[in-house]
């Protein structure tokens, strides 16, 4: 059954975003230039901490960054609660009761994506969202989260926590991601600039904390924050996938 709801035609602007981001399509134009990501740029960006973005006139004045060094854990999340390893007892036992009621389109099941701005698995799923939202009686609502990188950096020392013992998931994920797009008969291409300032290629140097996968502090961050922040806008607006498609209401 096909619905056609203020909802559900959610076709047209998030994947538009998401999708320009994740293809490299411009967003839109100034007359001040961007200049060229090189090798050569992006060693110079990364040679310290005290280098500075250039200025990308697409990107609006932010407020002050929320704080991300060690992020409070919920212990009684139901993850958690229900957590299972087989030698201890779980705090709580059973699943959520499931539901029996019909579904239709008044009352419509319910999916929470938790969705990451970087992620290139996000941007893959992102046709089979919107087809199930405008195919189904399905509300799938976005829940932004800042990717790994940038989740934690240790006092703005470089090294986001917990990154480090993934080393071979950055260039696998870098083959990966653009075999599954294939796959899947979605264009897939890494946006360049990537949405976070980071040291990704290790060049001729063995891949390790020091030289690899090394986060610039959040406060210089260009462009991770204000995107993310506008995903969760265009959710509290009710916009859901829609900013993926077409333009804001």
């Amino acid at each position: 059954m096909q619905i056609k709801t203020p909802k559900s035609m959610l076709k047209q602007s998030l994947a538009f975003f998401f999708a320009a981001l994740s293809v490299g399509i411009p967003i839109h134009t100034t007359a001040q230039e961007f200049p060229k990501i090189t090798p050569q740029l992006m060693d110079e960006l990364n040679s310290s901490l005290d280098t500075t973005w250039p200025n990308d006139p697409a990107v609006p004045d932010l407020p002050p960054m929320p704080v991300t060094n060690d992020p409070k854990m919920n212990q009684d999340a139901f993850l958690w609660t229900h957590f299972n390893d087989y030698i201890y007892t779980p705090r709580k036992v059973g699943v959520p009761t499931p539901r029996t009621r019909p579904v239709t389109e008044s009352d419509p099941l319910e999916v929470d994506v938790f969705w990451s701005m970087r992620s290139p698995y996000s941007y893959l799923v992102l046709s089979r969202l919107v087809y199930l939202n405008s195919n189904y009686n399905v509300n799938v609502n976005i829940r932004p989260v800042l990717p790994v990188a940038v989740r934690s950096t240790k006092g703005g020392k470089g090294k986001a926590g917990g990154l480090f013992g993934l080393a071979y998931k950055v260039p696998d994920g870098a083959w990966d991601a653009p075999r599954q797009g294939q796959f899947l008969g979605v264009p897939f291409k890494y946006p360049v600039p990537d949405p976070i300032w980071q040291v990704w290629n290790p060049g001729n140097k063995v891949p390790g904390p020091d030289n690899w996968l090394f986060t610039h502090p959040p406060e210089k961050q260009p462009y991770i924050f204000w995107v993310t922040r506008l995903a969760c806008y265009a959710e509290k607006k009710d916009w859901r996938l829609n900013l993926s498609t077409r333009s804001p209401p």
